[in-house]
């Protein structure tokens, strides 16, 4: 279904190279729904998708490319019986409150025990002398699945800060979640949202083995024909999870747009929520 739209000034012949999540935050304008080619806005019509049942199970590594929220969270994969052998390698942070800060990393969080079902992070990241930091946890849960998820975020101020100088190991998330100046900040779940947030998130297995995550869902493709609808949207497919659902392309509808023909990719929004089962979102 169609949920927004958005322009902002560039130059690309393909999705390949664009900042999504800098091109929304910085957006010159929205754009209203456009039901037909006779309406001033912008939509999207004869959208191609492929089902492909690989997608959410055994993977070593992979990235959760929307914004992580509370418990419970994210699903990483069910290649580990040990939550400590999934390394955060690295993420982005946002929120409006974090938007254009400089990313420092993610380190294992010392003021936390970590355990065979769950192992605790911290990210970071600088805006002149205010660290925005991020409390993180794996957790394995019963149906033998890792999630990921944010369980408070907090700031630090570097009063002592010397331009340069960004080290970050556990050792400084330690001392920033110490003398944290409050700890309290709320955990922004969209690039709008107030508080700070995590997305983009790389992850990866250590493991040398992977169980096998059997699965019902068969592969297929297909096109929805005609304009897609704000909710209840267009029918896909029957599916266990919706992350299995691939959009691949489509073609914009609107008066001013009806003729464009550039680009036409749909990829992962990275300003939205990260995705479930039951929900994920997309951009043209």
């Amino acid at each position: 279904r169609w949920t927004g739209a958005f322009y902002r000034h560039g130059r690309f012949t393909s999705v390949e190279g664009m900042d999504l999540h800098d091109m929304w935050v910085r957006r010159t304008s929205t754009y209203s729904f456009a039901h037909s080619d006779s309406h001033a806005g912008i939509s999207v019509r004869n959208v191609t998708w492929r089902l492909d049942p690989s997608i959410v199970g055994d993977d070593l590594a992979g990235t959760v490319t929307g914004y992580i929220g509370r418990a419970p969270g994210a699903s990483l994969t069910d290649a580990t019986s040990d939550a400590r052998n999934i390394r955060l390698v690295s993420a982005e942070g946002g929120g409006s409150n974090a938007r254009h800060g400089q990313p420092l990393g993610i380190v294992p969080d010392r003021s936390m025990i970590s355990s065979l079902n769950e192992s605790f992070y911290i990210f970071a990241d600088r805006q002149s002398h205010w660290n925005r930091c991020v409390k993180l946890a794996v957790m394995r849960r019963e149906d033998g699945m890792s999630y990921v998820q944010v369980n408070s975020a907090f700031r630090y101020h570097n009063s002592s800060w010397l331009r340069g100088d960004d080290a970050f190991d556990a050792a400084i998330a330690h001392e920033m979640w110490i003398k944290r100046h409050e700890d309290t900040y709320p955990v922004a779940l969209s690039v709008d949202q107030g508080g700070y947030g995590i997305h983009s998130l790389q992850w990866e297995v250590n493991a040398s083995t992977a169980s096998a995550f059997d699965r019902t869902d068969t592969s297929q493709s297909g096109s929805v024909l005609g304009n897609v609808g704000t909710s209840p949207g267009s029918f896909v497919a029957f599916t266990t999870d919706v992350r299995k659902i691939l959009l691949v392309s489509g073609s914009t509808v609107g008066r001013h747009y009806k003729h464009v023909t550039g680009c036409g990719e749909i990829v992962p929004d990275p300003a939205m929520p990260s995705a479930t089962a039951t929900e994920a979102s997309w951009l043209f």
